[in-house]
């Protein structure tokens, strides 16, 4: 059904809607990422939601958060491991 709807929506491939960035993109890359992070390969079959993932991804801003995020949980992660 999301990948009907980007293929419907979108006026540039990489984008839910129009040929910018919105809120909706972001919301969907959080999604997929964190799908992907339990599922490898989920987007697999989903060419245009892999490449609305992909471009937001590939933002600056966003790959600083990345690799912010996977520090924060890792840490996490040991203070859980720590506590049990």
């Amino acid at each position: 059904m999301l990948e009907k709807m980007a293929a419907t929506y979108s006026g540039t491939e990489g984008f839910f809607v129009g040929g910018k960035l919105t809120w909706v993109d972001v919301y969907g890359f959080h999604m997929f990422s964190r799908l992907e992070e339990g599922w490898p390969g989920a987007l697999d079959e989903y060419p245009k939601l892999r490449a609305i993932s992909d471009n937001v991804a590939s933002r600056p801003k966003v790959k600083d958060w990345l690799a912010t995020r996977v520090r924060r949980e890792q840490d996490l992660g040991n203070y859980i491991d720590w506590l049990l």
